[in-house]
């Protein structure tokens, strides 16, 4: 497993919030957006779990692929702005308290 991008301990995805992550015999391994009330924009939770979910995948021998996608109309829509303008949280660039770190994210696009 994973460390929590958000520097929590390991992720079980029976623990997720954002993310669904299963495989099928195929080979194939799901990581489902499942936020499609909010166009399965990007939450707190999310990148965590998508990290968690990959690296569950990686470590399969069985798995061959990795299929993302989202649950309802839309893939992602972006990071959740939203939660921010009316949650009261305050977050600033480079504010551990944002969910995103650009370079974390590109980090993360090397794999």
């Amino acid at each position: 497993m994973t460390t929590g991008f958000l520097g929590g301990g390991c992720l079980n995805p029976m623990d997720f919030q954002s993310v669904k992550y299963f495989t099928e015999e195929n080979g194939v391994a799901h990581i489902l957006l499942n936020r499609p009330e909010g166009l399965n924009a990007i939450d707190f939770h999310m990148p965590a779990e998508i990290e968690a979910s990959i690296n569950l995948a990686r470590w399969k021998p069985d798995v061959k692929a990795i299929l993302p996608y989202g649950a309802g109309d839309a893939f992602c829509s972006g990071y959740d702005l939203k939660m921010f303008a009316e949650g009261g949280i305050s977050a600033t660039a480079g504010d551990q308290k944002m969910p995103w770190d650009p370079l974390i994210d590109f980090q993360l696009a090397q794999y």
